[in-house]
């Protein structure tokens, strides 16, 4: 918020600024020569009068159809890469083609900070979830209608139906009811030992899931475990040294974890075996990486570059 304070130190009136659409902005407003005062989100300069609302706006008019500012991209392994606007929040579905499928418009306060949204989860129905920092996540339909803000309980992968859904619970995989009951947990994988910290999970079109396993000190070493659309764990395949893993995508049989700006570490669960790849001349630009919905290439996509990258994978 932005503070009045009187020359003894008191305060005289404080507010928090807001777009004339109602929307918090996240801005630090400085006093312009004229006594008025204005700030900066984004791509615009506002004006504010004294209650702290906007009175004015400079910059290009919002247009949905534009993405003027492409945060990090999400392949979604049902053939789409969803970006959301950092500039107003607005999510973006693109094709294989790069065609665009749909334009998901928040509501003004659904977003606190914009800037730095970079999770975002989609279902086998096509609906899509996009992450609010300390709110939930927002949900919107598969054809870009917004349906509600829910609450953020980790999940990642939901059944066809939506009454199911799997969800991350620290150092456990929990099966959720419509009702919000817990019908299964999952503890130990394959080879019957405890998970440590599941730091991020995956799922492919066929419901088969990718977990990795944290060793919980450095973050970014441990297991990659396969589990089945049951529940049921199956291999478990340890992190080589050399590979630092982050965030992960699956096509069921292969399994890619981004570890850094172009490169990423790659699983064939067929045969176990991991492979390092990287972005040919990407120019220090940051890439996300999935599969496509028939599990036949490796997509990769950037929104520095505003490119989307497609590999065909070995048979």
């Amino acid at each position: 918020p932005v503070w009045r304070m009187a020359l003894d130190g008191s305060v005289r009136a404080s507010w928090q600024p807001v777009s004339s659409e109602g929307r918090q902005l996240q801005c630090r407003p400085a006093r312009a020569p004229d006594g008025t005062l204005w700030g900066q989100e984004g791509g615009h300069f506002y004006r504010f009068d004294a209650s702290g609302r906007e009175d004015r706006r400079l910059g290009a008019p919002t247009d949905p159809d534009r993405l003027v500012q492409p945060g990090v991209p999400c392949i979604d392994g049902f053939g789409r890469v969803l970006v959301v606007d950092q500039q107003n929040g607005w999510l973006h579905a693109f094709g294989a083609e790069a065609e665009r499928l749909f334009v998901g418009r928040p509501d003004p306060n659904d977003f606190e900070f914009v800037l730095g949204i970079d999770e975002i989860r989609a279902s086998a129905s096509g609906d899509v979830y996009v992450e609010s920092f300390q709110k939930g996540v927002v949900h919107y339909r598969a054809d870009g209608t917004r349906v509600a803000m829910e609450a953020d309980d980790g999940s990642f992968a939901w059944s066809a139906d939506g009454q199911r859904r799997w969800r991350m619970a620290g150092a456990a995989l929990e099966l959720v009811g419509a009702d919000g009951a817990v019908v299964r947990r999952v503890e130990r994988d394959g080879a019957g030992r405890f998970f440590r910290d599941l730091a991020d999970a995956a799922v492919a079109p066929s419901g088969r899931m990718a977990l990795f396993d944290s060793d919980g000190i450095l973050g970014s070493l441990g297991r990659v475990v396969v589990v089945e659309p049951d529940g049921s764990a199956k291999a478990t395949h340890e992190v080589p040294g050399g590979f630092s893993l982050g965030q992960i995508a699956t096509s069921g049989r292969w399994i890619t974890a981004f570890q850094f700006a172009s490169r990423c570490a790659l699983l064939d669960t067929a045969n176990g075996e991991w492979r390092a790849f990287d972005v040919p001349s990407a120019q220090g630009d940051s890439w996300a990486f999935g599969f496509s919905k028939d599990g036949t290439e490796l997509w990769a996509a950037s929104g520095e570059a505003r490119l989307l990258n497609r590999y065909r994978l070995p048979e």
